[in-house]
């Protein structure tokens, strides 16, 4: 695949608490077994997109890439050069965060309501920095309700790129199926400081 332009998108918290629940669904088989399994990573993703107000491709983790074999763009408020994965919808972006959390130990700790040890899988990430604590932003969503549906557009694929793009819906479709998760693509969040 190939690096695409940065688009940036808007959402409201029950927006992607909506993204959220449907992609715990589809990665575990199973509706989240408590509120804190959708609200630590709601948490998560209000905090690295500054309350979904600065974010791009329906990336709501800041979840990074390598490049290979998937789309990608430049997110304009980081200047490292590192290389953030592009979803084509709000609920994409949401599978993407939960198997990145997922493979950490983050989405484990969701489950058990256990903030200590998902502050320590996001501090693992992030090879043994602190990540900002979320206690206070995991209260101040608590009072959410996931939306029932996506209300947001899937980005626009231009029709000479059409073809490619169903066959990569296919592709992951087939993947998502059988719960294949390919380790040398698999998607990284990383923090970024976005200006006030």
């Amino acid at each position: 695949m190939s690096q695409v332009a940065a688009q940036p998108m808007t959402a409201t918290a029950a927006d992607v608490a909506g993204a959220i629940v449907r992609a715990y669904s589809t990665l575990k088989g199973a509706p989240p077994p408590s509120n804190t399994s959708w609200l630590y990573p709601l948490a998560l993703s209000s905090n690295e997109t500054a309350g979904w107000t600065s974010f791009y491709n329906y990336n709501l983790g800041n979840i990074t890439t390598s490049g290979q074999n998937v789309d990608w763009y430049l997110n304009p408020h980081v200047t490292n050069g590192l290389k953030f994965r592009s979803y084509s919808s709000l609920d994409a972006g949401a599978l993407g965060m939960l198997k990145t959390l997922a493979s950490d130990g983050g989405l484990a700790a969701a489950d058990a309501g256990d903030e200590g040890a998902f502050q320590t899988a996001l501090n693992a990430y992030l090879g043994g920095a602190t990540y900002p604590n979320l206690s206070a932003l995991i209260s101040r969503l608590s009072s959410t309700v996931p939306s029932s549906g996506s209300v947001l557009p899937p980005i626009s694929i231009p029709p000479q790129a059409a073809p490619i793009a169903l066959v990569a819906a296919i592709g992951f479709l087939a993947v998502a199926a059988v719960n294949l998760i390919d380790p040398t693509i698999l998607p990284k969040w990383a923090r970024i400081s976005i200006p006030t």
